[in-house]
């Protein structure tokens, strides 16, 4: 089976270990690329970036009192503390640009134009994330892809711009049609029999001449379908089967499931 996804869909992830403290967006809601959607929050950045900037003033007064001393009493300014001082307070300067830097990042902004399509993204605040943890899906979901996986003898049958036909099981096998806009060979890491398509899995497999058995194909051939979606019936996650139209026959095919 199939599984239809948005046209350039894209997940806002945690930037660092940290506390989602608030949510600018709602499910449905049309963002523009680079809009905060969400902010974090890091209590071990903000005490660090408030103990720099203690510490950068600590160095600064000290470094006044020393050129005042000098001015007082005549004497001669020490060239090494003075020196040394810069050198520290030019660092810390440093550190308090590369924290500041962070806290900006803990505000996430969308990383493409389109529909938030998450749902029931309240119910996470105050709760921690790690790096990297997927929060927020932004798409267009106007335009529906999908990765179908083509057996090898039929790969160089298809091309660009060929019809391909979805017949969605949501709707009853309903058929909608859609267009192929790339094609691609991809190595396969190694599969076990398990999940062979000859054991009821969803890799394409070559039976064995000598012994009968299934072997898991080692390149996998994939087209990437786009069906419009005009009306908003389709939705994220629908499966069902894909023909793929050319001359006067068809490819039946199954629709690759490793997505992201």
């Amino acid at each position: 089976t199939f599984v239809l996804r948005p046209q350039n869909l894209t997940t806002a992830t945690a930037p660092r270990t940290s506390v989602l403290a608030e949510v600018y967006v709602r499910e449905g809601e049309k963002v523009k690329k680079g809009r905060p959607i969400m902010r974090f929050e890091s209590k071990e950045l903000e005490v660090t970036l408030e103990h720099t900037r203690l510490q950068l003033q600590i160095l600064e007064n000290h470094l006044r009192e020393e050129n005042a001393k000098a001015d007082m009493t005549g004497a001669h300014i020490n060239p090494d503390l003075v020196a040394s001082l810069a050198d520290e307070i030019d660092d810390t300067k440093w550190q308090i640009k590369n924290l500041e830097e962070k806290c900006r990042e803990l505000t996430v902004l969308s990383p493409v134009d389109g529909y938030v399509l998450s749902t029931g993204l309240r119910r996470h605040l105050g709760r921690g994330f790690q790096k990297g943890d997927g929060l927020i899906e932004v798409g267009n979901p106007s335009t529906m892809t999908a990765e179908i996986k083509v057996e090898h003898k039929d790969f160089g049958k298809i091309q660009e711009g060929q019809k391909v036909v979805l017949k969605i099981k949501a709707h009853r096998n309903e058929s909608v049609e859609g267009v192929i806009e790339t094609k691609s060979q991809k190595e396969l890491t190694e599969v076990s029999k398990e999940v062979t398509a000859g054991a009821g899995g969803h890799f394409f497999t070559r039976q064995n001449p000598f012994t009968g058995a299934e072997i898991p194909l080692e390149n996998v051939f994939e087209a990437t379908v786009t069906v419009p979606n005009d009306k908003g019936v389709l939705r994220k996650g629908m499966t069902g089967k894909a023909h793929i139209h050319y001359g006067k026959t068809t490819i039946a095919a199954n629709i690759w499931k490793g997505l992201s």
